[in-house]
Order: structure tokens, then C-alpha cells, then sequence
């Protein structure tokens, strides 16, 4: 027969490992309420965390248990506790798989070095929290480790060599600290590394050679630190390569010909940088690419011969580089924004741009480009952002983008000499009809999204279109420099929204609106160098602009202007439509003058009876009747 455990034996082995299960968790229970206590305040952990024989610990908010009770997760993210992990006992919670620490903004002080003493340990994130001092080299001691998330903290001094002993990590995230000094070479010995996050440091020299030794690597992030040199040709080898931000470094030489060989590329980012040679040819290979941002380099290449056929192109910035030729148009079909200011782009906008369906934000300022802007744009419903400033266009059709909020086109050649204005319907705001160079067009409603007009130094010529005043969203109005003429709308007041406006320099005439004082957010005026009369508007803050704002205009006086308006000057802003006014304005000036005239010699009269105080209440109390009404009665006359 076979020998079995007497039921003795069996129910002691049983209690044994009962008081083991209880006595292990009663030390991970122990080692948690330690670290609350520790903390100055434990914020939302204070109710939660309280033992008792009713309160389970594998219920406490952030704690979640395997099925033998042990703590396996520890998650405390956007709480309110105020202290350090000095007291934290790590080395009691060997079970634990999952540790996150993040977005407690009051968390802070070093990263304790017992860190290190979590076998089990898969994912450790003390992310976004204010953890200073550099990043303990116990950590290397984490051999199962897969994630390893310390961004955004005040981490300092240099990455640790021994960091090449976690090979079993997948994702690195040092984003967003102050660690200086270079990247190790062990970082090759991280073979299973797919995605690394070393952005927004102080690192510096070159990128480590060894980084071509990560066969997994799909996205590396260096962007914002002080690195420099060329880039290491043998990146290459990581085929699997979607996105590299190498943006805001002092790399210098070619950007890297193997960018797009493993034809997986969706990002790439150098903004900021040194590259000052030609572009790849294998550019035309990045099928794939979404995102390309090159700008603010010396680069100089053939903008329609450097790239191919990009059908998943989304978001392109080449500003600030040497690009020249023609704009290609076989790349721009599902492009949102297309950023190519302060290159050397000549010839027109092609014709294929009306393509670009899908396109917000085109800015093409500062090159050579020439002919008409091209009124297929109106087709780009979804167009918000237009820069064509600083080129050699002619002409400016009017532009049907329904969603448009900012519209530059200064410093062209544009010329404007049809009356233009723009109508509006008062009572049914569905549609706008505005009539420019004589072409009347409907434009939606929603054109009162538009914030911002520059259309200065440019030949337009005309009056300032009346209902210009009705794009209430209206920000920035800038007009000047250009030969408009006419008066400046009479209810300009009503851009209540206005923070700029500037009409400088050209030849308005008339008397500045009084409604413009009802522009209460108005932090720049320019109104100098016109041919405006009258007395400058009081109210608001009109006042408090420096008076050159007002200057080269003749005829114009008042605060902020030193020179007074004169009764003689003030006689001049009303405009006077026949004699009869003029001959009434005559006879109430001399019948006020007399009556005044009588008054001053009534108080002269009279004088002594002022030191009688029994007289001195009725003198004044006839005196003020007289006076109120003389002026109701000069007031009357007038109207």
C-alpha cells in the first residue's frame, strides 16, 4: 500500500504555508503603509490605504494581487502626495511586474538606489513626476525589465554605462531631463531596443556607432540636445527604421543616404541642424514618409528633381534652406501642411495644387515666386493659413476658403483697381457675396473665422471695402503701404476682436471714426501717414498710443497729439453741406458770445455781494440757471 501523509502532517504543511502566504503579504502591506506614513502629505492615498481585518489590501486604490495575494502591480498616476521614495522598502514587494509613478508633480528628491532589488520587475515608470540627482546604476540589476520610462524629471548627470545590461528591454524614454555627457556604447548590447527616446537634454558628441547593432530599432528620438558631427552611415542597417528626429542638434555633413533604403520611414526630423550638402537621392525611395521636417539648414537642392511620388505625404517644413527650381505638384494630393518660406522657389503655384484637398496651413514667403496667385486655391476648402508675403506676385483673386483665419500676401506686387467692397447679408448669414475687380463671388459664412489680413506693401488702390467691418473674428488687419484712398469705414468699432490695425501710409482722408474707441483690445494702431483731419477720438486707451501713430496727417489733432483743436479747427471736422448752415452756425456763435459777454459782467457787477455769505446762495443758484439755459438753447440751435 502506498504510504500516505497522516491527516496530521497534512493540516501542518497546510498552516505552514498559510502563515508563509500571510506572513509575505503582511511584509508588503508593512512596507507600503512605511512609505505613506513617510510622505508629508499622502494626498489620495490617505483614505485608501488603511489596514484593518475588513480592508482587503489587494483592494487599495493602485494595487492589484496575483492569485496567491501578492502585490504584482503598484499604479499611483495624478495623485496629490507631497513626499520622496527614500522610505520606499522595494526590496518587500519581490513580485512586483508593474511599477508606475507618474504626473505627481509634488513627488520628488533621488531615485532610490534599492530600486534595483525588483527580480521580477517588467515595467518601471516614474514618468513625469520632479525626481532629481542622476539615474541609479542599480537599475542595470532589473534583468527582466522591458520598459523603462523616466521622462520628464530633472535627472541629471550621465546616462550609466552598465544600462547595457538590460537586453531584454524593448522601450527606452529618458525624454524631457537635464543628463549630459554622451550616449554609451553599450546601448548596442540592448539588442531586443525598439523604440529610444533621448530627447530634449543636454547630450552631446556624436551619435555612438554601436546603435547600428539594434536590429529591432523603429523609432529614434534625439532631438532637442547639443549632439554634433556627422551621422554614423551605419544606422543604416536598421531596416526597420519608421521614425528618427535628429531636430535643434549641430549635425553637420549630408543628411544620411540610407534614410529611406528599408522603405519603411514615416518620420523624419531635422529641423535645426548644420546639413549643408545635397539632399539623397534615395529620398525618392520614402514611399512611406508622412512627415518630413528639414528646416532651418543650408540645404540646397532641386526641389522638383530631389523627391519622388509621396502618396502618404502629410506634413512637410523646408523653410530657411537654399531650395530652388519650380514647385513640384505630384506630392501634394493628401498634404496638410506645406511649410517652403525663405528658399529660392521660382516660377507660378502649378495648377496641380488644386489637388491638395486636404491642405490647412501653405506657406510660401520669402522666395521668387511670380504670376497670379492662382484662383484654384479657392478649391482648398480646408485651407485656414495663407502666407504668400515677400514674392513677386501680381495679382490676388479673391480666395473661396470658407475656413481661412489668417491671410498674408504682403510685400508683392499685387494690384487691386476695381472698386472692391464686400456685402454681406444682415439678416440670413449663410452667404457672403464680395465683389473684387468686379467679379462677384459667394463666399460661405463661416468666412467671419478669418483672424488675420495682411495684404501690405503691395498697389492696391480703392477704398477700404465697407464690409470688411463685419469679419468680427478679425485679430490683425494690416493694410498698410499700399495707395488705398477714401475714408476709413464708419464702424470700424465693430471689429470689437481687434488687437492690431494698422492702415498707415497710403492717402485716407476724412475724420477717424468715433467707433474705433470702442476697440478695447486694440494693443498696436498705426494710423500715420494718411491724410486724415479732425479731432483724434477720445475714449479707450486711443489716447494712450505713442503720437507717431498719428503723424504726417495735416489735419489732425487732440491727445495724443501735442497740438490743441482749435475752435477754428474744430469748425473744419464738420462738414459743412450749404451756406445756411454756415450762416446759422454765425449767428448762434455771436448770439452765445453776447450772452456770455453778459454774464462775465454780471459776476464782475456783483462781485461784492459775494462777501455777504446771506447773498452768495442766490448769486450762484441765477447764475447756474442762466448758464444751463444758454447752453440747451446754443445745443438746439446747433442741431
Amino acid at each position: 500500500m502506498p504510504n500516505f501523509p497522516s491527516p496530521l502532517l497534512s493540516l501542518l504543511l497546510f498552516l505552514s504555508f498559510f502563515c508563509t502566504l500571510i506572513s509575505c503579504t503582511d511584509t508588503e502591506v508593512q512596507a507600503l503603509l512605511a512609505w505613506r506614513s513617510s510622505l508629508k502629505d499622502p494626498g489620495d492615498l490617505a483614505k485608501s490605504w488603511s489596514y484593518n481585518t475588513s480592508n482587503d489590501p489587494c483592494q487599495w486604490d493602485g494595487i492589484t494581487c496575483n492569485e496567491a495575494g501578492s502585490i504584482t502591480v503598484l499604479s499611483i498616476v495624478f495623485s496629490t502626495l507631497y513626499g520622496t521614495l527614500n522610505k520606499f522598502n522595494f526590496s518587500a514587494l519581490p513580485q512586483l511586474t508593474l511599477l508606475m509613478i507618474g504626473n505627481n508633480e509634488n513627488l520628488h528628491g533621488e531615485i532610490p538606489k534599492n530600486i534595483g532589488s525588483l527580480p521580477n520587475l517588467q515595467d518601471l515608470r516614474l514618468y513625469n513626476n520632479n525626481f532629481t540627482g542622476e539615474i541609479p546604476a542599480t537599475i542595470s540589476n532589473l534583468s527582466s525589465l522591458k520598459n523603462l520610462d523616466l521622462s520628464d524629471n530633472h535627472l541629471t548627470g550621465a546616462i550609466p554605462r552598465v544600462i547595457g545590461h538590460l537586453t531584454m528591454l524593448t522601450r527606452l524614454d529618458f525624454d524631457s531631463n537635464k543628463l549630459n555627457g554622451a550616449i554609451p556604447l553599450e546601448i548596442g548590447n540592448m539588442t531586443a531596443l525598439q523604440v529610444a527616446f533621448f530627447s530634449n537634454n543636454e547630450l552631446q558628441w556624436e551619435i555612438p556607432a554601436t546603435i547600428a547593432l539594434l536590429p529591432h530599432l523603429t523609432n529614434l528620438y534625439l532631438d532637442n540636445n547639443q549632439l554634433n558631427g556627422s551621422i554614423t552611415p551605419y544606422l543604416g542597417n536598421n531596416s526597420y527604421l519608421t521614425g528618427i528626429d535628429l531636430s535643434n542638434n549641430n549635425f553637420i555633413g549630408m543628411v544620411p543616404s540610407f534614410i529611406c533604403e528599408g522603405g519603411e520611414l514615416d518620420f523624419l526630423g531635422a529641423t535645426n541642424n548644420r546639413f549643408n550638402s545635397l539632399l539623397p537621392t534615395t529620398l525618392k525611395n520614402c514611399t512611406s514618409i508622412r512627415v518630413l521636417y528639414l528646416d532651418n539648414n543650408s540645404i540646397r537642392a532641386h526641389i522638383s528633381q530631389t523627391f519622388g511620388v509621396h502618396p502618404k505625404l502629410e506634413f512637410v517644413n523646408l523653410s530657411q534652406n537654399r531650395f530652388y527650381g519650380r514647385l513640384p505638384s505630384n506630392w501634394v494630393k493628401d498634404i496638410q501642411l506645406l511649410f517652403l518660406e525663405e528658399n529660392e522657389i521660382s516660377g507660378k503655384i502649378p495648377e496641380g495644387f488644386v489637388n491638395a484637398t486636404q491642405l490647412e496651413v501653405l506657406k510660401l514667403s520669402n522666395n521668387k515666386l511670380t504670376g497670379d496667385i492662382p484662383k484654384e486655391l479657392a478649391n482648398i476648402t480646408s485651407l485656414t493659413i495663407l502666407n504668400l508675403s515677400n514674392n513677386n506676385f501680381s495679382s490676388l483673386p479673391l480666395i473661396q476658403a470658407p475656413k481661412l483665419e489668417s491671410l498674408h500676401c504682403s510685400n508683392n506686387r499685387l494690384v487691386v483697381t476695381n472698386k472692391s467692397y464686400i456685402e454681406l447679408d444682415y439678416f440670413y448669414e449663410e452667404n457672403i457675396d464680395l465683389i473684387w475687380k468686379g467679379e462677384e463671388v459667394t463666399y460661405q459664412s463661416n468666412i467671419a473665422l478669418l483672424t488675420g489680413i495682411d495684404l501690405s506693401y503691395n498697389y492696391l488702390s480703392g477704398e477700404i471695402p465697407k464690409d470688411l467691418v463685419k469679419l468680427q473674428g478679425l485679430i490683425f488687419l494690416n493694410l498698410s503701404k499700399n495707395q488705398l484712398s477714401g475714408m476709413i469705414p464708419r464702424n470700424i468699432g465693430n471689429l470689437t476682436s481687434l488687437e492690431v490695425l494698422d492702415l498707415s501710409m497710403n492717402n485716407l482722408l476724412g475724420t477717424i471714426p468715433p467707433s474705433i474707441s470702442h476697440l478695447t483690445y486694440l494693443a498696436i494702431l498705426n494710423l500715420s501717414h494718411n491724410k486724415l483731419t479732425g479731432q483724434i477720438p477720445s475714449g479707450s486707451q486711443i489716447q494712450t498710443f505713442n503720437p507717431s501713430m498719428f503723424s504726417n496727417n495735416d489735419g489732425l489733432c487732440g491727445s495724443p497729439l501735442p497740438n490743441n483743436c482749435s475752435a477754428h479747427n474744430n469748425s473744419k471736422v464738420t462738414p459743412v453741406n450749404n451756406k445756411t448752415e454756415d450762416q446759422k452756425l454765425e449767428v448762434v456763435g455771436v448770439i452765445c458770445s453776447v450772452i456770455i459777454g453778459f454774464i462775465t459782467g454780471f459776476w464782475v457787477y456783483f462781485g461784492a455781494l459775494f462777501w455777504k455769505p446771506s447773498l452768495r446762495f442766490n448769486v450762484f443758484y441765477f447764475t447756474n440757471k442762466v448758464q444751463d439755459k444758454i447752453m440747451k438753447w446754443c445745443g438746439w440751435c446747433l442741431h
